[in-house]
């Protein structure tokens, strides 16, 4: 895959979780690829798109930062990683307090 090889959770850490003011996304890429992290809020609406970007190989944290923008409630992130040959999606939960 895109992501080292090994368990999910290894690999792909959203931490806190619940959480009050902001949540990190960190991963590690084997391989140099287009990286997008999309926020959506409990109808299904996008809140933002937290990142669009090609990165290389690496290791990663993206910041979610709410503050006072976001009410408390339910939200699911979508990470989306792509290649000219494969294309890896992980999906969750994430709640705020």
């Amino acid at each position: 895959g895109i992501v080292t090889t090994g368990q999910t959770d290894d690999v792909l850490q959203i931490y806190p979780n619940p959480f009050e003011t902001a949540v990190i996304f960190s991963y590690q890429l084997n391989r140099a690829c287009a990286v997008r992290i999309s926020i959506y809020n409990f109808m299904g609406q996008k809140v933002t798109d937290l990142l669009q970007d090609n990165q290389p190989a690496g290791y990663y944290k993206i910041v979610w930062e709410t503050e006072n923008q976001e009410p408390a409630g339910i939200y699911f992130y979508e990470i989306e990683l792509k290649t000219e040959k494969e294309k890896e999606v992980f999906t969750g939960k994430l709640i705020k307090n």
